[in-house]
């Protein structure tokens, strides 16, 4: 399966599973039902500005259509910036019980 027909079932079954037709994305993105048809279809490579709006009318994150090894990513981050987190308070602490 190529990246661009994975990608066209994911937007199809995130705007199924909210109930929506693909005139109603449309109509909510500010496109035309036949560009959501395309996007659906793989036709058409939605660009990420499409993409994070297709993401927020279906409220699905954006790794939904991006792929999990984005998601892993975030994790990655989000982990990262909690230790960032921790160290300077324990360099706060050092520091306060340092006299500076």
């Amino acid at each position: 399966m190529s990246p661009v027909s994975a990608l066209a079932k994911k937007i199809r079954l995130a705007r199924k599973e909210i109930g929506l037709t693909q005139s109603e994305l449309a109509y909510r993105m500010g496109i035309s039902a036949q560009l959501v048809s395309a996007f659906e279809g793989g036709r058409i490579h939605p660009s990420p500005a499409h993409l994070a709006k297709i993401a927020q009318f279906t409220h699905k994150p954006l790794y939904f259509f991006t792929g999990q090894k984005l998601a892993e990513a975030i994790d990655r981050l989000d982990r990262m910036e909690n230790e960032i987190k921790d160290l300077k308070e324990l360099l706060s602490r050092i520091d306060a019980g340092n006299g500076t």
